[in-house]
């Protein structure tokens, strides 16, 4: 009888056991992935639906790409803007590549989508540049990759409409459990990895990996301690000059305001300078038979140049690090106005670091006007036209 008690009692704490460690089981297990078409769904809404955000980020490149990407470590506010650039501040520290012997560069950077400042105590200076001349660059270097997805959800769903994201399970980031997904981005080399938060819906990492086998590597962005805000004004962001500082704007090249520098140039066997256009309103365009961007902007040039030529317009396509036949490929597109070969002036107008299409607005007294770094379509057209207008004719219009 005893013996047949004491069984029962063993078999009752075996399963007592088996519950139990069972229950801690269920209690640690991550909940099951969500499909990845919902989980790009639900961030995109969540991102747009937010007042703002705050993070702080650890971008870490490895394998090839710490050859060309340098780390970064901060802290971010981002407004998103579902129709426009967002307000965005970054407060980084940002590292040397493995070939530099410079040290790290803190800096803080705040814009608007509009303009851009950017503080560098390391230069004791306060750089700001319109979106439309250097602000984008600066942006694009010190901002981009620390404030993505909220600001470049277009890549996001490129590749949704694309071949879709596919699931990579569940894993634990920041003590948050997150969705893990992947997917090819279009027509580049590159696979995009995000981590999902399943509470919030907003990322704790974005991942871009090499599919290239000759050249792996990837950059790694982590998001940690992120929070909504309630509500942020950004007037409250403003950038003052700090005491023993200079404010200056950020330019590649000459900066407006500044004499343009000087050129003679083969026009079709005849030489062109500069000074001879002296009286007249000049577009000097960099661009390439192989830049897409480039030949975007053509037509509006074009159009530019059938309204203003008779009133003092002269616009003249510079080609940079091109072995095509630019006249050729201009006339195929009914793109009349002169096309010089302008590799030789491409560094004193800064072409070299800013890249191609670059565009500067000469006055009639020789001095930039102004300057446009890459083409954004509707809102460069915008803006070219109602600053050629104001020089040309003394009133800005936006033409159609």
């Amino acid at each position: 009888m005893q013996d047949r008690l004491f069984g029962v009692m063993r078999r009752l704490c075996l399963l007592s056991s088996v519950l139990f460690v069972s229950a801690l089981s269920c209690r640690h297990r991550e909940p099951a992935a969500t499909d990845p078409t919902e989980v790009v769904a639900k961030m995109l809404a969540a991102s747009h639906r937010t007042t703002a955000v705050q993070y702080d980020f650890d971008l870490r490149p490895s394998g090839s790409q710490r050859q060309s990407v340098r780390p970064l470590h901060g802290n971010v506010i981002i407004v998103p803007k579902p129709t426009a650039s967002p307000f965005v501040r970054v407060e980084a520290t940002r590292f040397p590549l493995p070939n530099e012997k410079t040290s790290p560069e803190r800096y803080l950077l705040t814009s608007d989508g509009s303009n851009v400042t950017m503080v560098s105590p390391a230069k004791r200076a306060v750089f700001f540049s319109p979106m439309h001349r250097a602000g984008a660059m600066l942006v694009s270097s010190r901002a981009d990759r620390a404030t993505l997805p909220f600001s470049q959800p277009s890549q996001i769903v490129n590749i949704q409409k694309g071949h879709g994201f596919r699931s990579a399970g569940v894993e634990q980031i920041d003590g948050v459990a997150c969705d893990v997904i992947y997917g090819d981005i279009p027509d580049d080399q590159q696979r995009l990895e995000l981590a999902v938060a399943q509470k919030d819906h907003l990322p704790r990492r974005v991942v871009f990996r090499s599919t290239n086998k000759e050249v792996p590597g990837a950059t790694d962005l982590e998001l940690t301690h992120v929070r909504q805000l309630d509500r942020f004004n950004e007037k409250n962001s403003d950038v003052s000059t700090p005491a023993g500082y200079v404010r200056r704007e950020y330019t590649l090249g000459p900066a407006v305001g500044e004499a343009a520098p000087q050129w003679t140039l083969d026009n079709q066997g005849r030489p062109l300078s500069l000074a001879s256009l002296r009286g007249k309103v000049v577009i000097l365009d960099f661009w390439a038979t192989w830049c897409g961007p480039c030949r975007a902007s053509m037509p509006a040039l074009q159009h530019l140049y059938d309204v203003y030529r008779s009133r003092g317009l002269e616009i003249l396509g510079a080609t940079w690090n091109d072995s095509g036949d630019p006249d050729s490929f201009a006339k195929k597109l009914g793109i009349s106005y002169p096309h010089l070969k302008g590799d030789t002036i491409a560094e004193a107008y800064g072409v070299n670091k800013s890249g191609i299409p670059t565009m500067f607005v000469i006055d009639r007294n020789g001095r930039v006007a102004d300057f446009f770094i890459g083409w954004d379509g509707e809102a460069t057209v915008r803006q070219l036209n109602t600053r050629i207008s104001s020089l040309v004719v003394g009133t800005p219009s936006n033409i159609r």
